[in-house]
C-alpha cells in the first residue's frame, strides 16, 4: 500500500479507520501527548485513564535499538521445514526415480563385476 493513498505526506501520521475506511487523520504540526490524547478523545470518546507523561524509557521502544547476537531458533526450524518439504517434493519427481534407478543399476553392475571377478581367479 502506498503512503499517498490516504494522503500521508509526513511522518508521524495516525489514521483512524471505521468500517475499513479512513475516518480521521492526526497530522498536526504540534506533536505532543496532550494533542494526541485530544485527537483520540474527540473521535473515539476514549479518555485517558490517568495523567500522561513520557519517560526516557519510552523512547527505546519495545524492540531493542542495538542488534543482539543470538541464534534464532525459529528461523532454523523454518529452514529445516522448508528443506524437508523440498526433499519430500523432490522424491515425487521423475528425476528422483531416475536417480534411484541409476543407483540400483550401478549397484547391480558392481555386484556382477565382483561375481565375475571371483570366478576369473
Amino acid at each position: 500500500m502506498h503512503k499517498h493513498r490516504f494522503g500521508i505526506v509526513g511522518v508521524p501520521t495516525v489514521l483512524l479507520f471505521h468500517n475499513g475506511r479512513p475516518a480521521a487523520k492526526f497530522n498536526s504540526t504540534e506533536y505532543t501527548l496532550e494533542q494526541f490524547a485530544r485527537f483520540i478523545t474527540k473521535f473515539t470518546n476514549w479518555k485517558p485513564e490517568k495523567k500522561m507523561f513520557v519517560t526516557s524509557a519510552d523512547f527505546g521502544g519495545p524492540v531493542p535499538s542495538v542488534p543482539l547476537k543470538e541464534a534464532d531458533k525459529w528461523l532454523f526450524i523454518a529452514w529445516l521445514v522448508v528443506i524437508i518439504c523440498s526433499l519430500y517434493g523432490f522424491t515425487k519427481t521423475r528425476y528422483w526415480y531416475w536417480f534411484v534407478e541409476s543407483a540400483k543399476n550401478t549397484w547391480r553392475e558392481a555386484e556382477a563385476a565382483e561375481v565375475n571377478h571371483e570366478h576369473n581367479d
